[in-house]
């Protein structure tokens, strides 16, 4: 869990560290306790969004750490849940993503996992840019959060933030 130091500075700690380079890195969405168990979603780019659990989470650590196709791979999830998970692992699903030895996916790649993964917002308003650090989706539905798209952080998004700096 990459949280306590943000994804930013936990990354290139990570890759700098003992652990060999061809290890996975992997990055999970939100843990929800009452989240039930479901299919866990990867992705690349940073760009996954939605709700995991515990199971989940440990599912997919378990699983990869004996995939060879997750080596020297980045990749993050979440889960749908109401599917089963894959009967034969993630390594299908591995062997498509890019190592991080070839650098950042292009852009097309980076939008075309975007517009894919924004379509697993938890909530009913699908709009991620309502959403202010720190809040979860069930607020912006009841209307508790109302951010403007492009606003400037809030004072308490700045504390936030500052508190994981």
């Amino acid at each position: 869990f990459t949280r306590p130091l943000g994804r930013s500075a936990a990354r290139p700690l990570a890759r700098s560290s003992a652990v060999p380079l061809n290890s996975p890195y992997a990055r999970r969405a939100r843990v929800a306790p009452q989240w039930p168990s479901g299919r866990p979603v990867l992705s690349q780019g940073d760009v996954a969004v939605g709700r995991t659990c515990r199971d989940d989470v440990a599912s997919v650590l378990v699983s990869v750490l004996g995939e060879p196709a997750a080596s020297g791979k980045t990749f993050e999830f979440s889960s749908i849940q109401g599917y089963p998970k894959p009967r034969e692992g993630y390594g299908t699903t591995l062997a498509r993503m890019r190592p991080d030895a070839d650098g950042p996916l292009s852009v097309e790649q980076l939008d075309a996992e975007y517009r894919l993964m924004q379509q697993l917002l938890p909530g009913e308003v699908q709009d991620a840019t309502k959403l202010e650090m720190g809040r979860k989706y069930e607020e912006v539905d009841a209307g508790e959060v109302s951010r403007e798209k492009g606003a400037a952080p809030s004072q308490r998004e700045k504390g936030v933030a500052k508190g994981v700096l």
